[in-house]
Protein backbone atom coordinates (compact mmCIF):
# COMPACT_ATOMS: atom_id res chain seq x y z
CA UNK A 1 0.00 0.00 0.00
CA UNK A 2 2.95 2.35 0.43
CA UNK A 3 3.33 2.27 -3.35
CA UNK A 4 -0.29 3.45 -3.67
CA UNK A 5 0.45 6.55 -1.57
CA UNK A 6 3.81 7.20 -3.25
CA UNK A 7 2.24 7.14 -6.73
CA UNK A 8 -0.88 9.06 -5.76
CA UNK A 9 -3.33 6.17 -6.23
CA UNK A 10 -4.67 6.96 -2.76
CA UNK A 11 -4.10 9.64 -0.14
CA UNK A 12 -2.62 9.37 3.32
CA UNK A 13 -5.25 8.72 5.94
CA UNK A 14 -6.20 7.47 9.37
CA UNK A 15 -5.50 3.74 9.01
CA UNK A 16 -2.33 2.09 10.38
CA UNK A 17 0.57 3.09 8.15
CA UNK A 18 -1.26 6.37 7.39
CA UNK A 19 -3.45 4.83 4.68
CA UNK A 20 -6.93 5.96 3.65
CA UNK A 21 -9.83 3.56 4.27
CA UNK A 22 -11.06 2.02 1.02
CA UNK A 23 -14.17 0.12 0.01
CA UNK A 24 -13.38 -3.09 -1.88
CA UNK A 25 -15.42 -6.17 -2.68
CA UNK A 26 -14.25 -9.48 -1.19
CA UNK A 27 -13.87 -11.89 -4.11
CA UNK A 28 -11.98 -14.74 -2.45
CA UNK A 29 -11.70 -16.14 1.06
CA UNK A 30 -9.34 -18.44 2.99
CA UNK A 31 -8.47 -21.62 1.08
CA UNK A 32 -9.09 -20.10 -2.35
CA UNK A 33 -6.36 -20.41 -5.00
CA UNK A 34 -5.51 -17.11 -6.73
CA UNK A 35 -3.76 -16.82 -10.10
CA UNK A 36 -2.91 -13.42 -11.62
CA UNK A 37 -1.60 -14.18 -15.10
CA UNK A 38 -3.22 -11.54 -17.31
CA UNK A 39 -6.60 -12.00 -15.63
CA UNK A 40 -7.65 -12.90 -12.10
CA UNK A 41 -8.59 -16.53 -11.58
CA UNK A 42 -10.07 -17.83 -8.33
CA UNK A 43 -9.93 -21.63 -8.05
CA UNK A 44 -9.33 -21.76 -11.80
CA UNK A 45 -12.37 -19.65 -12.73
CA UNK A 46 -11.77 -16.34 -14.53
CA UNK A 47 -13.35 -13.30 -12.92
CA UNK A 48 -15.11 -10.89 -15.26
CA UNK A 49 -13.60 -7.42 -15.65
CA UNK A 50 -10.54 -8.51 -13.68
CA UNK A 51 -7.58 -7.87 -15.94
CA UNK A 52 -4.14 -7.71 -14.37
CA UNK A 53 -2.30 -4.75 -15.88
CA UNK A 54 1.44 -4.49 -16.51
CA UNK A 55 1.54 -0.72 -15.96
CA UNK A 56 -0.59 2.14 -14.69
CA UNK A 57 -1.89 5.05 -16.79
CA UNK A 58 1.42 6.89 -16.27
CA UNK A 59 3.35 3.88 -17.64
CA UNK A 60 4.78 2.93 -14.23
CA UNK A 61 5.28 -0.83 -13.88
CA UNK A 62 2.78 -2.48 -11.53
CA UNK A 63 3.78 -5.28 -9.14
CA UNK A 64 3.26 -8.86 -10.36
CA UNK A 65 2.35 -11.54 -7.84
CA UNK A 66 2.88 -15.26 -8.25
CA UNK A 67 -0.07 -17.62 -7.67
CA UNK A 68 -0.98 -18.10 -4.00
CA UNK A 69 -3.52 -19.70 -1.67
CA UNK A 70 -5.33 -17.46 0.80
CA UNK A 71 -4.51 -18.40 4.38
CA UNK A 72 -6.79 -18.16 7.42
CA UNK A 73 -7.73 -14.52 7.99
CA UNK A 74 -6.78 -13.40 4.45
CA UNK A 75 -9.05 -12.04 1.74
CA UNK A 76 -8.64 -11.10 -1.93
CA UNK A 77 -10.33 -7.77 -2.61
CA UNK A 78 -11.04 -5.67 -5.70
CA UNK A 79 -13.06 -2.60 -6.53
CA UNK A 80 -16.25 -3.15 -8.49
CA UNK A 81 -16.18 0.52 -9.54
CA UNK A 82 -13.75 1.06 -12.43
CA UNK A 83 -12.02 -2.26 -11.75
CA UNK A 84 -9.45 -1.82 -14.53
CA UNK A 85 -7.92 1.21 -12.81
CA UNK A 86 -8.26 0.08 -9.19
CA UNK A 87 -5.15 -0.55 -7.10
CA UNK A 88 -6.19 -3.60 -5.12
CA UNK A 89 -5.26 -7.19 -4.19
CA UNK A 90 -4.13 -7.83 -7.78
CA UNK A 91 -1.10 -5.67 -6.97
CA UNK A 92 -0.67 -5.68 -3.17
CA UNK A 93 -1.85 -9.19 -2.41
CA UNK A 94 -4.13 -10.55 0.29
CA UNK A 95 -5.71 -8.28 2.91
CA UNK A 96 -5.57 -9.44 6.52
CA UNK A 97 -8.84 -9.53 8.44
CA UNK A 98 -7.06 -7.30 10.98
CA UNK A 99 -7.11 -4.52 8.38
CA UNK A 100 -10.82 -4.76 7.61
CA UNK A 101 -12.65 -2.02 9.50
CA UNK A 102 -16.25 -2.84 8.60
CA UNK A 103 -18.51 -4.62 6.15
CA UNK A 104 -20.67 -2.46 3.90
CA UNK A 105 -23.77 -3.19 1.86
CA UNK A 106 -25.22 -1.13 -0.97
CA UNK A 107 -28.22 0.97 -0.02
CA UNK A 108 -29.31 1.75 -3.56
CA UNK A 109 -28.29 -0.05 -6.74
CA UNK A 110 -29.19 1.07 -10.25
Amino acid sequence: MKLAVERGYTAEGICPGDFTPEIKQILATPGDHISLEGIVRVNGLELQQALVLDEDKHHHALPHLTPFVLQQGEFFMMSNHLPASSFDSRYYGPVSSKNILALVSPVWVW
